[in-house]
């Protein structure tokens, strides 16, 4: 047997291995599983929710514009059912908008309780999920480098959606969320003009992120 032969086979036989112990390994994961939420368990999470958007006109004199953001979410919860859960909500968003003739930067906090209802509580985890609460932000606007304009804001929010545990073992899970959101924001700037204004509204949100069974 030439020297080839004998790297084709030995290079043949680690193949084999290699996929014996991956169906050993993922027999092992979906068998073992299955989530282990039940009363008087704790949840601990964290979602993220990335974004990024450009707008570039072609019609003279219009204006071009970028925009990026990332949001994210922070929860710990308390299993009062087998199915019931409650907890608190904390979560932060970091934006900015940059135009031909300026820029925006937004940062904001929000907190507030949030319920769960789990309908499959096996490996795969499938709830609704509802939730309100509270808004603060400030935002920073500058206009050809020079001039610049501040604004506060204070918002209540509502939000309600289905989510989806994907549990790896029995006490951590990939995180599915998608929600509809509607906010009410008052805004104040504190320029010479000092503006108030009231705003609603609504945001379809998408987050992925980690669970954790305590």
């Amino acid at each position: 047997m030439c020297q080839s032969q004998i790297q084709t086979l030995k290079h043949t036989k680690f193949m084999k291995k290699l996929f014996y112990l991956s169906i050993a390994l993922s027999s092992f994961i979906f068998t073992n599983s299955h989530a282990q939420v039940g009363k008087g368990k704790f949840i601990l999470g964290g979602l993220i929710n990335p974004g990024f958007a450009s707008y570039k006109m072609n019609s003279p004199g219009a204006i071009n514009s970028e925009t990026w953001r990332i949001s994210s979410q922070v929860r710990l919860g308390y299993f009062l059912t087998e199915r019931f859960n409650l907890g608190i909500d904390l979560g932060n968003e970091y934006s900015v908008y940059k135009r031909d003739d300026g820029r925006t930067k937004h940062f904001s906090l929000t907190a507030g309780p949030f319920m769960r209802y789990y309908f499959l509580n096996e490996k795969l985890g499938v709830f609704g999920e509802g939730g309100a609460g509270l808004g603060t932000g400030s935002s920073k606007y500058t206009f050809g480098g020079r001039s610049e304009d501040k604004w506060t804001t204070n918002s209540t929010y509502a939000k309600f959606g289905p989510g989806i545990n994907y549990f790896l073992n029995e006490n951590i899970a990939l995180e599915f969320l998608l929600t509809f959101q509607t906010h009410w924001s008052k805004d104040h700037s504190s320029s010479v003009y000092a503006i108030d204004q009231k705003m609603k509204s609504h945001v379809l949100d998408f987050k992925i992120g980690l669970l954790f069974l305590l």
